[in-house]
């Protein structure tokens, strides 16, 4: 219960700026109602001393505490901001907005768990109001904005310093991002080009690729590493597909803007495909794709003469929670992975851990589907499987159950072992469902870092944390082991 007082603390540091705000004035007070809420929670914890597990109150506690100092310096950069000003970051408004606000609904949500249900009826009602307000609020900015813009227009005599402010901030952008062209001009002999034209259809002429193979299943590609305009790359080759080049096309157009959204260091990009016309059978296609010298996270972790220490296991660690952060935050489509083990992860030099897998994911399953012979060696994914999905195969896929899937990858980076090694599927399912059992970390493990992989694990979903708590807990704890 050590966090109660720097959690109530930041909050009476927010009430005091939110009087003292000057621009976003309806959003900064709905996030002060949410924090007002969350604090009757809180003060409710420290009144009836909570009894519950030591490792996920404190979890909790501190996420919280994360993210009330977050809402504090949006709050406080409202205090300084005009409402001109607003105009022109109305889109990064909106989006740390909305981060800050489904942070504090997850806290929320965590706290109920805490106590009891009659307690909290009046206040989970409050919360949900604020949700229902939330969206007339922001209705009524992007209203006031357009009233706004148009005073802009008639009245530009008055508004003269305000025009110029946001002129200066322009040129400053202007400024900046030409630096940016000018850094990325330099060293363009040294890097790909960020896409094909229209389809991201990629030439023949274009490729260079390796005679040896790097990968190779009977039933679905062949994996090679090459070149794209002399840049490493990997490649995937499907021969025998049945498909017409206007088929593969077709298929592949549907999942271009999609792949676009997907701009992330954590994120392994995909450059294009090449069709490769053949006589007398039907193309061969080929996926390119970033190359990550190191193979696999799976990969990495078996190799014994491959020293990592706790440093490294934490910087892997944080790669692959970005990673998944990254693609939690994106479209319904993508909300989850679907299938998060040590396989989907590469790592590139310096250990930079990249997410696969979901990369053209339906051009590529058309792909495999269409050919007759053959099977695909998988990863055994018993042991990525959460608790409830165990127990009813029915159960539906979520973010809590990819959650689990990513707490067995960080005990696998954290013991270097194979999880549940020597069990049967049936052996995995009794422990983990009928005992609640998790398998022992080593000795040495920093502690926060247990706690972290524990959390993933716990075998109730709704203790478990989301991604933007876990880049948040990595963090930190990354910055104090490497000072």
């Amino acid at each position: 219960m050590e966090y109660i007082k720097p959690v109530l603390s930041t909050a009476e540091t927010i009430y005091t700026l939110h009087n003292k705000v000057k621009a976003n004035k309806k959003r900064c007070t709905r996030l002060v109602e949410r924090v007002q809420i969350l604090m009757e929670c809180v003060k409710k914890l420290q009144e009836n001393e909570i009894q519950g597990e030591d490792t996920s109150i404190s979890l909790l506690l501190q996420g919280l505490k994360h993210t009330l100092d977050d809402a504090e310096h949006f709050v406080e950069k409202n205090t300084k901001e005009n409402s001109f000003k607003k105009v022109v970051f109305v889109s990064k408004i909106e989006q740390t907005f909305s981060d800050i606000n489904e942070r504090l609904t997850s806290a929320f949500q965590g706290l109920c768990l805490l106590l009891q249900a009659e307690q909290l009826h009046s206040l989970q009602e409050a919360f949900s109001k604020c949700n229902i307000e939330d969206k007339e609020d922001a209705k009524q900015d992007i209203d006031h904005l357009a009233i706004l813009q148009q005073q802009l227009t008639n009245d530009k005599n008055e508004i003269k310093d305000e025009l110029r402010c946001v002129k200066e901030t322009i040129e400053a952008g202007m400024i900046e991002m030409r630096d940016k062209i000018d850094a990325v001009t330099k060293v363009k002999e040294s890097q790909p080009p960020c896409e094909a034209p229209a389809l991201l259809e990629i030439q023949r002429y274009d490729i260079q690729i390796d005679e040896e193979l790097v990968q190779e299943t009977a039933a679905s590609y062949k994996l090679y590493k090459g070149k794209y305009h002399k840049f490493p790359v990997a490649i995937k080759r499907f021969t025998n597909t049945g498909y017409t080049k206007r088929g593969i096309q077709e298929i592949f157009r549907k999942e271009v803007d999609t792949l676009k959204r997907f701009e992330c260091p954590n994120i392994l990009r995909m450059y294009g495909i090449c069709i490769v016309e053949q006589e007398f059978r039907s193309p061969d296609f080929l996926i390119v794709m970033e190359y990550c010298e190191l193979g696999t996270l799976r990969n990495v972790l078996d190799k014994s003469k491959l020293e990592l220490s706790w440093q490294d296991k934490i910087h892997m660690s944080l790669g692959a929670a970005r990673a998944l952060y990254r693609l939690h935050l994106s479209e319904e489509k993508f909300k989850v992975h679907g299938c998060i083990n040590s396989s989907r992860f590469l790592v590139a030099k310096g250990l930079q851990v990249k997410l696969s897998g979901f990369e053209l994911a339906q051009t590529e399953t058309s792909l495999k589907r269409n050919v007759k012979s053959g099977r695909q060696k998988s990863v055994r994914s018993i042991p990525y499987m959460s608790p409830e999905q165990l127990k009813n195969i029915n159960h539906p896929f979520n973010k809590a159950c990819e959650m689990y899937s990513f707490g067995i990858v960080l005990w696998e980076i954290a013991t270097r072992a194979v999880p549940f090694k020597d069990r049967t599927n049936q052996e995995v399912i009794d422990v983990v469902v009928n005992k609640q059992y998790q398998e022992p970390l080593l000795p040495d493990c920093p502690q926060s870092f247990q706690e972290i992989i524990d959390s993933c694990r716990s075998h109730d979903s709704f203790l478990r944390p989301t991604s933007g708590v876990i880049v948040d807990h990595l963090e930190r704890l990354e910055s104090a082991v490497t000072t």
